[in-house]
């Protein structure tokens, strides 16, 4: 990318940056360096530079504290629609029955609402306990004044929460007549999806980067310009070319999802000296 180019580039990257409030977060630097050198290496033309702007001016990046305020209020909603003086209000993450084992975002967001419950108004008579396995929801006895809940920080393609929900109705049917779903955020289609059949509880809702931001051939274009630059920069990016499944979402959480456009979380090509923005850990070896 030629040097008037880059200069353009990063002033309206931190114009960004100062817009989005993102340096009020601890690691802003990081990011801000991260992304200053992708485009001096990566970026080769002003039409790749604008792209990149683009989404970025849609992207989400929600931090820890987030979480607290997000559910917070995700919570006081939830309260204000319950509709007796007693309850107890059973949480599961939404994970895959493999997965149960494992440490998920959803087990984090159970422990996050047990934290904020006691210092909610409304709350004194609610009385909350966190389930972590399908063996567990099975001896569950569940009366009508009960409430169920599902939670995480993101649901995307919804694939989780359906085999989550069919696992359940497997081993607890009786759970999921009144199901209620709490998240930060969820993936547009998907919750055109489920809308209809469960209540849902969430903050933000995450559109396709280019298809739903564009309209006819430009839609095309630009998903052919960020091909060409994953090409560039990944030796294989598979299922994951625009995100998962094509999902486009624009989103980093305390991990960012598979979701997310992959260039700004995947792992480059060893020749790549750079770190992506709002990189995945590795699994140790």
């Amino acid at each position: 990318m030629d040097t008037e180019i880059a200069f353009k580039y990063l002033l309206e990257l931190d114009k960004i940056f100062e817009e989005k409030k993102w340096k009020e977060k601890k690691n802003y630097e990081i990011v801000l360096n991260s992304l200053s050198s992708f485009a001096s290496n990566i970026i080769e033309n002003d039409e790749e530079y604008e792209l990149i702007l683009e989404l970025l001016r849609e992207f989400h990046w929600i931090s820890l504290n987030e979480y607290y305020e997000g559910f917070t209020k995700l919570l006081n909603d939830f309260i204000a629609e319950l509709n007796v003086r007693n309850q107890n209000i059973y949480a599961f993450p939404i994970i895959k029955k493999k997965h149960e084992a494992k440490i998920k975002s959803g087990s984090f967001i159970s422990y996050l609402i047990k934290s904020i419950l006691p210092y909610l108004p409304n709350s004194e008579n609610l009385r909350f306990e966190d389930i972590n396995t399908f063996d567990n929801l099975a001896n569950l006895k569940f009366k009508k004044s009960d409430v169920f809940i599902l939670v995480d920080d993101f649901i995307g393609s919804g694939e989780t929460l359906d085999e989550c929900i069919n696992e359940i109705n497997k081993v607890n049917k009786s759970l999921i007549e009144n199901v209620k779903i709490l998240t930060l955020a969820i993936k547009k289609d998907t919750l055109e999806r489920i809308d209809a059949k469960y209540k849902i509880y969430y903050n933000i809702e995450i559109l396709k980067g280019i298809t739903d931001y564009n309209i006819d051939e430009s839609v095309n274009n630009k998903k052919e310009i960020m091909k060409r630059i994953e090409n560039r920069i990944f030796s294989s990016i598979g299922n994951y070319s625009l995100g998962f499944k094509q999902s486009e979402s624009l989103l980093t959480l305390l991990r960012t999802p598979d979701n997310t456009f992959p260039i700004f979380w995947n792992k480059y090509k060893k020749r790549i000296k750079l770190k992506p923005p709002f990189p995945r850990y590795e699994k140790a070896k």
